[in-house]
């Protein structure tokens, strides 16, 4: 997942401002940081990996079939773009991100993407700080978080019959305990990452946190690929020499293309079979047709 600020920033350029958009556009991501268990569900972190990579095209037309409200087809519509830009990022990042082993780190993964965050927030102008992560998510008044929850709920038992006893508290949770990492994460001035990292030094947890933390500081080296070197992405053969400037614009070509799709089934100019066709059902993770991916995520 290119983390928090890089999707929030593919959704403002396709949505504008909305909250409900924004936290929309967090995806399954949420998942990952929910601390709570529901029992006869599987766990939050297996569940938000699933819906990474199985049905994803059935779930996000269970999404828009469900959303009634103005909150939910805001969050349903940045949840496209979530799509749109795992789907685009995800081969160069596992490409950039392998151990030297050529195998797959969740630590270097997580990190990466991490350090992108810090880039575009400079690129895109300001001069110190980090940026906020769940800002959409935080964003929200209360019972705006429980009509996501709902339309999460109700698209996830749909989805994947195996949890049709998932309750809406499950995804309430998700949603205030990603906040609440992301706040407890955040540090715009490098004092709580150094803080929190020599604390974990000691038990071993030290990179593992700080791959969860945006630096302040950028690795050395071409971060985002600037001089176009070749790439091989580990889900299709063939070189590939695109840059993150590159796979951030069709990331937002992609969002939109998406979204407009959305948006003409909402208006009743697309019928749902000319909306599936246009969202395909890719694995978040290789951008290729579920069935055909066959790398799982590892730590």
């Amino acid at each position: 997942m290119p983390a928090s600020f890089l999707h929030q920033s593919v959704a403002r350029a396709t949505l504008g401002p909305s909250p409900a958009g924004l936290a929309g556009a967090e995806g399954p991501d949420p998942l990952f940081f929910c601390l709570h268990r529901q029992r006869g569900v599987c766990s939050p972190f297996a569940l938000g990996s699933r819906m990474h990579k199985e049905r994803t095209g059935a779930f996000l037309l269970a999404l828009l079939r469900g959303a009634r409200t103005s909150v939910q087809r805001d969050y349903a519509l940045g949840f496209l773009t979530h799509y749109a830009t795992d789907t685009t990022f995800h081969p160069f990042v596992y490409a950039r991100t392998r151990t030297p082993q050529g195998r797959p780190s969740g630590t270097l993964h997580c990190a990466y993407e991490h350090a992108l965050d810090q880039w575009l927030y400079l690129e895109q102008g300001h001069r110190a700080g980090t940026p906020r992560h769940m800002a959409g998510i935080a964003a929200l008044t209360r019972p705006q978080r429980a009509q996501v929850a709902q339309l999460l709920c109700q698209a996830v038992r749909e989805t994947y019959p195996d949890q049709k006893s998932a309750s809406e508290r499950l995804f309430e949770h998700a949603l205030d305990d990603s906040v609440r990492l992301a706040r407890i994460l955040y540090s715009p001035t490098g004092i709580k990452y150094a803080l929190l990292g020599a604390l974990a030094w000691p038990l071993g947890l030290q990179r593992a946190l700080h791959a969860h933390m945006v630096p302040l500081r950028l690795p050395k080296g071409d971060l985002t690929n600037e001089t176009h070197a070749p790439w091989e992405s580990p889900f299709a053969p063939g070189e590939r020499h695109e840059s993150v400037p590159d796979l951030l614009q069709a990331a937002r070509a992609r969002a939109l293309t998406f979204v407009d799709a959305a948006r003409a089934f909402y208006a009743g100019s697309l019928d749902e079979a000319a909306l599936a066709q246009t969202l395909g059902s890719m694995s978040y993770d290789s951008g290729l047709p579920c069935a055909q991916d066959g790398l799982s995520r590892r730590s």
